[in-house]
């Protein structure tokens, strides 16, 4: 009867931990979760303001109307179709000397001022329409509007 006994209390052991554990491991990961907030008053100017669709990287300038820290990320609906662009579909520019390695270019960079970013936008999934996105920074997200046209619609060229 001893030798029973401990496959049953080993048994009673494990059922008994396991599902602390799973609960435990689960406050863990909402705990890892951070809910970034929308700063009031944060806009983002976005250059162009019509983006083509059906391209796999466009050049952006991203403009907050405030200092909020460097840029970490972009989000928009997911029906847009807009995302930040693959870092392998981004035209490396010519080193100025030979023999210079070159550096992979990244989707989001400081620009010449503080408040001012180098965004890659891919659009070759997006859609027609204009959305409601938002940038994020260290300190919460900023709201801004992007148009996606058909390619060879924007007002840049003059069309």
């Amino acid at each position: 009867m001893r030798s029973n006994m401990k496959p049953i209390l080993l048994a009673a052991l494990f059922v008994g931990l396991v599902p602390g554990a799973v609960l435990a491991q689960e406050q863990d990961e909402v705990e890892v979760e951070v809910e970034v907030e929308e700063i009031t008053g944060c806009t983002v100017e976005v250059d162009p303001a019509e983006l083509p669709a059906g391209e796999a990287a466009i050049h952006a300038l991203a403009t907050l109307s405030e200092n909020l820290g460097p840029l970490t990320g972009f989000e928009a609906p997911e029906e847009s179709g807009i995302v930040i662009a693959d870092a392998a579909n981004i035209p490396r520019a010519e080193m100025a000397n030979e023999g210079e390695e070159e550096v992979a270019p990244l989707p989001i960079e400081l620009g010449a001022e503080a408040n001012v970013f180098t965004v890659w936008l891919s659009t070759e999934e997006a859609v027609p329409g204009a959305f409601d996105v938002r940038f994020t920074t260290a300190e919460g997200y900023c709201g801004a509007r992007i148009n996606v046209v058909t390619a060879g619609e924007t007002g840049d060229d003059g069309t």
